[in-house]
């Protein structure tokens, strides 16, 4: 067993204490010393080093006991330390973030992408980036730190190893990013992304530990959340659900189910059935809401094979929740309880809930996942507190 140095327990006390204060915060060096059950002159020192590194940010005096005395002096981790940008490479559009380490969005917003080439994606990428580099307000004690880029489809190792709708041979777009803004860069699925949004943004993080979320896009995909940790399998194919079979078709080939009930299945089966080609998922929502027995038709049979899907991810991963991330059932969420109904219908007990920001999930698990790595914490889980 290797030897533990004085050193080592220095710095896992430094991130244990950064952890505490980006959880907690506004809190105080006893707050944080109690927290942590470490002595009280280990966390002033450590703290007064996190200060001048410019980790943290004094606030002024807090509330005092009841028992009176002198008022404790809080601290926050600093946003002016720096910020990350993440990215949502979607089939139809590229979505973006800038947010403060601590979570904080600074600026959003998305550009169209359907029909580019990826080189010019990416260009594109590259320069909103750079933009955004050169505005005043942005200007922090480090700048841009790192950059998170969620991509629709199997990432390894910072590669993509495969997606359906990118064509991303000989394009390594880690190394595109890195030669160009000379900071870390990370490239993840993007269910996993709306997972690690779900553990770490969402009150979810602090009262489940096993989790999965289920995006419900152009495909069909999981993010699985094991005992804190993602599960990306052996090589990056973990919660691939959407390439699962259910039936064979009329000549004998399997089905997969998200030629069924994906989104863009989806939408394509209510624009057939209501004559409509430029047909809304607004639109669609509203027509829900007005009884339209044909547009019924349709999203009742959608429930029922995303409650498969459901239960395949129940019987498979056994999570404690499952959080939907679908821009059409956040349109009509009364279509959560006829999903669940059909869950519980096919044996199969789990808490079901809509994801709380589909447009942003993914770019902010981007964040989180980011942001864990420029800070270097490791396995340790932040509580973000994006407002």
């Amino acid at each position: 067993m290797a030897e533990i140095s004085k050193r080592d327990v220095r710095e896992n006390n430094e991130k244990n204490v950064l952890q505490d204060v980006m959880n907690s915060g506004p809190t105080s060096r006893s707050q944080v010393a109690k927290d942590l059950q470490l002595n009280k002159v280990t966390v002033s020192d450590i703290f007064s080093q996190l200060i001048d590194e410019g980790y943290l940010e004094e606030l002024g005096a807090g509330a005092g006991s009841q028992a009176g005395g002198r008022k404790p002096t809080l601290y926050r981790f600093d946003p002016h330390f720096g910020y990350v940008i993440s990215f949502d490479l979607g089939f139809h559009a590229t979505d973006m973030s800038v947010s403060t380490l601590d979570g904080q969005v600074l600026q959003s917003g998305n550009f169209w992408g359907e029909g580019a080439a990826l080189t010019e994606r990416l260009a594109l990428m590259l320069a909103k980036i750079q933009a955004y580099q050169r505005q005043p307000v942005t200007q922090t004690r480090h700048g841009l730190m790192g950059v998170a880029i969620g991509i629709h489809g199997i990432v390894y190792q910072n590669r993509i190893l495969d997606s359906p709708f990118l064509a991303t041979t000989d394009v390594d777009i880690a190394a595109y990013f890195q030669q160009a803004l000379h900071v870390p860069v990370v490239l993840e699925n993007e269910a996993n992304l709306a997972a690690l949004y779900a553990r770490d943004f969402t009150q979810l993080a602090t009262a489940q530990q096993d989790l999965v979320a289920l995006s419900i896009h152009k495909g069909i995909g999981a993010g699985v959340v094991i005992n804190g940790q993602l599960f990306r399998g052996a090589q990056g194919g973990a919660g691939e659900v959407g390439r699962t079979f259910v039936e064979p078709d009329a000549a004998g080939e399997p089905i997969k189910i998200e030629t069924l009930c994906s989104e863009d299945a989806v939408m394509a089966q209510l624009r057939e059935a209501l004559g409509d080609p430029a047909l809304t998922e607004k639109a669609v929502a509203l027509r829900y809401q007005a009884d339209d027995v044909k547009v019924q038709q349709v999203l009742s049979q959608f429930a029922t094979y995303l409650a498969m899907v459901v239960h395949n991810l129940v019987a498979t991963y056994d999570p404690k929740i499952v959080v939907i991330n679908s821009t059409l059932m956040a349109q009509i969420p009364r279509l959560l309880a006829v999903v669940a109904s059909e869950v519980q219908r096919f044996g199969s007990q789990v808490r079901l809930t809509l994801c709380q920001d589909v447009d942003h999930a993914v770019t902010l698990g981007g964040t989180a996942l980011i942001v864990h790595q420029v800070l270097g914490m490791g396995r340790r889980q932040l509580h973000f507190k994006n407002a």
